[in-house]
C-alpha cells in the first residue's frame, strides 16, 4: 500500500508498537508474528534505525490490520525512544 496514506495516526483501536532496529525485508514482514495476533483495523508501528536510504514503507494484510514502518534516526541505541515517539506522534 501507499506509505503516504498512512503517515498520519490511526484511528484504529489498537496500536502495537515494535521498537526494532534491522531493516526487515519485505518477506520478514509478511512471516512476522505481530499477524498472528489477528486485531481487525490494529495498526502496527514498525521502527527501523538502519538503511537510512530507504523510505518508510506500509502494508496491510488480510484480517485489516495495517503496518507502518517509522525510521529513527540518528540511532541513540535505546528502544524506550520509539515509545516516546510513538506517544508524540499519535497524540501530538
Amino acid at each position: 500500500i501507499d506509505p503516504s496514506s498512512l503517515t498520519s495516526p490511526s484511528t484504529s483501536r489498537f496500536d502495537v508498537v515494535i521498537g526494532g532496529y534491522e531493516f526487515l525485508t519485505s518477506d520478514d514482514v509478511a512471516n512476522h508474528h505481530v499477524w498472528a495476533l489477528n486485531l481487525p483495523l490494529a495498526t502496527v508501528v514498525f521502527y527501523r534505525r538502519t538503511r537510512a536510504e530507504v523510505k518508510a514503507r506500509a502494508w496491510r494484510c488480510a484480517s485489516g490490520m495495517t503496518a507502518i514502518e517509522r525510521l529513527m534516526f540518528p540511532n541513540y541505541g535505546r528502544d524506550g525512544s520509539a515509545f516516546w515517539d510513538w506517544a508524540m506522534f499519535r497524540y501530538d
